[in-house]
């Protein structure tokens, strides 16, 4: 005979129950038990996104009974690791890298040194860098024919890695830009004639 199906109940373990073979005159019946386990099932990361140089923390739960939990591939970004517990999994750590990063977790049921079940998920995290704000919002005065200076500078997040530039607009004449370091650049020279001049430090 042939038992098969689809368990759709709540029942999860040691099923049991008879199975009787008759040929008209004689019978025999037998119990059985069949192992009904329930499927790996991967939850959604409680966090995605994350910044540069700021603590994250993501988890994620696996339904299903006595699962193992692996890292199944991909990435994280440098200062983030995967660890994984009874049931759950988490991912945390100071991101030191932005983009987006793509990793795979396997859920499986082992008995008896045999996998039962198992399920893969994906998963993304994506890290930005956080948002430049760049000081001062308004520059000193110039004065025709005379020596003048600014330094412009941005978060120490930045340092040794913004490029500096005019991106709109023009600096007077006489006056130029010099980067000094990767966070902050200085305006400097003699502007030979008056005026106003508007332009945008990116």
């Amino acid at each position: 005979g042939l038992v098969s199906g689809t368990p759709t109940g709540t029942d999860i373990g040691e099923l049991s129950f008879n199975a009787t073979v008759s040929n008209g005159k004689y019978q025999k019946t037998k119990q059985l038990q069949i192992p009904v386990y329930q499927q790996s099932v991967l939850k959604d990361l409680s966090k995605t996104t994350g910044e540069i140089q700021s603590y994250f923390y993501g988890s994620a739960s696996v339904g299903g009974s006595r699962n193992t939990i692996t890292f199944d591939g991909g990435s994280l970004p440098n200062g983030v690791s995967f660890t994984p517990h009874d049931g759950w999994f988490e991912i945390s750590g100071t991101p030191e890298e932005d983009g987006t990063f793509t990793f795979y977790v396997r859920a499986s049921m082992v008995e008896n040194n045999t996998v039962i079940t198992t399920n893969v998920k994906e998963y993304t995290v994506t890290i930005v860098a956080p948002a430049a704000s760049i000081t001062p919002n308004k520059l000193p005065d110039m004065q025709k024919g005379q020596s003048w200076s600014a330094k412009i500078s941005c978060d120490d997040f930045y340092a040794y890695r913004a490029n500096w530039s005019i991106s709109s607009g023009s600096l007077p004449a006489g006056v130029t830009m010099t980067v000094n370091s990767g966070n902050y650049c200085e305006l400097s020279g003699k502007p030979p004639t008056a005026g106003t001049y508007q332009f945008v430090v990116k």
